[in-house]
């Protein structure tokens, strides 16, 4: 994944990210400040990373920005055990950041 700048400190961060979520897909939801109001995309990594001008635009007029591996990636949390949170400490990883 290409960092849209060289200097730019979020670009690196969200690319280590989302390397380290490992999936093909990720949702990338907003949500509307005052009205509450969700938003949702499901992007490659690359299509989320290159959107980052927009995502800091929305962010600066007032959404929150959400970063979740896909459902359509096959990753559901409700459907995955108790233990599932546990398994990638297990396996030697852990949070990103």
């Amino acid at each position: 994944m290409a960092t849209n700048e060289r200097g730019d400190r979020t670009g690196r961060a969200m690319a280590a990210q989302l390397r380290a979520m490992g999936v093909q897909q990720v949702e990338v939801g907003l949500l509307h400040g005052p009205t509450n109001r969700m938003t949702s995309r499901v992007w490659t990594p690359d299509e989320a990373q290159a959107a980052l001008s927009w995502l800091r635009r929305e962010n600066m007029r007032g959404c929150n920005v959400y970063v979740r591996p896909s459902s359509l990636a096959g990753v559901r949390a409700g459907q995955r055990g108790h233990r599932a949170g546990r398994r990638p400490h297990a396996r030697g990883g852990g949070p990103a950041a």
